[in-house]
């Protein structure tokens, strides 16, 4: 998420009130009127393996090998995916190397 706020130049008049003034009148650079919010993860509530495509094979005849990277994922409350620990995949890891 993203905080918001207005950021406007002001100058304070004798009589103590605020008025709205041009930027170029203000000292300092302007500060941001936006910042992100939300910087903690939000909870995983899925977790699923993330296989990529098999290698080519390791050699143009006999027998070679072929592999793979293979991930756990998990996905979070606000759908967001990310890489988690293999522990978090309850099923069995697929293959990562064939013949």
């Amino acid at each position: 998420g993203t905080h918001r706020r207005v950021v406007a130049c002001t100058r304070q008049l004798s009589n103590g009130t605020l008025r709205s003034t041009q930027p170029e009148q203000c000292d300092g650079a302007r500060p941001p009127s936006e910042k992100p919010c939300r910087l903690k993860s939000c909870p995983l509530v899925a977790s699923r393996w993330k296989e990529s495509h098999w290698s080519e094979c390791s050699v143009t005849c006999g027998g070679g090998i072929q592999s793979r990277l293979v991930r756990c994922v998990g996905r979070a409350s606000d759908g967001s995916e990310r890489y988690v620990g293999e522990a978090q995949c309850q099923v069995e890891k697929p293959a990562v190397i064939k013949e």
